[in-house]
């Protein structure tokens, strides 16, 4: 029988028009971070999916993009995929990709600890009605609960995650962690820092390569 500690962390990364810098900043970092992470806690079996979410007036209001997967480039591959567009109102329509998250939609392993870094700037529309069903904070915790899925919400850039109060309730509810303007060059620092902490496991140095920031073609 394995003592390996299996971890799912699926990024559900707001791609509206100002989050660009953001999901390049995880792009860029991540794949250090998790080399590192394994490096200092080799008991520890990382996988990662990824989605995104804007709003309904946007084409596509959420994309659930890749289920979860050991393999750190098919993530990398995906976040380069991403192109920040959309939204305008500031609110965002976060409450439906959060209630949709479910076993068939993320493919959690089993027995895995089940975490969603929740990364955006601005807060969550109270309800949302798609495909004629409504989605609410409600709606969205219940499915968390059902899946024992813990919610970590990184605000970010304009720091009003919390616009509604809804990313405060959430994470409270499914025993996670509501983190506060959180810098560019701290996302992944932030949320390993988090998974470390939740499972009393070593830190991650900080890599020691700088990446640029830069909006990318």
């Amino acid at each position: 029988m394995s003592d390996e500690m299996l971890v799912d962390v699926y990024f559900l990364m707001d791609a509206t028009g100002s989050m660009q810098n953001a999901i390049n900043s995880v792009k860029n970092e991540i794949k250090d971070y998790v080399q590192g992470y394994c490096k200092c806690n080799p008991g520890v079996n990382l996988a990662y999916g990824l989605g995104t979410y804007r709003d309904i007036s946007d084409s596509r209001p959420y994309n659930f993009i890749q289920t979860i997967n050991s393999n750190v480039d098919t993530l990398v591959n995906n976040l380069s995929s991403i192109r920040a567009t959309g939204g305008g109102d500031q609110l965002e329509g976060q409450v439906i990709p959060l209630s949709l998250l479910n076993y068939k939609a993320a493919k959690w392993r089993p027995g895995a600890l089940r975490l969603v870094a929740w990364y955006g700037d601005h807060g969550a529309h109270s309800s949302r009605i798609y495909n004629g069903k409504t989605y609410d904070k409600q709606t969205a915790l219940d499915n968390l609960l059902e899946t024992n899925t813990i919610v970590i919400g990184l605000s970010v850039g304009n720091n009003k995650l919390n616009q509604q109060g809804i990313a405060k309730y959430i994470t409270s509810e499914t025993s996670g962690r509501y983190v506060e303007d959180v810098k560019y060059d701290k996302l992944c620092c932030t949320l390993f820092d988090e998974i470390s902490e939740r499972l009393h496991l070593k830190k991650v140095p900080s890599p020691s390569r700088t990446h640029s920031l830069a909006m990318e073609s």
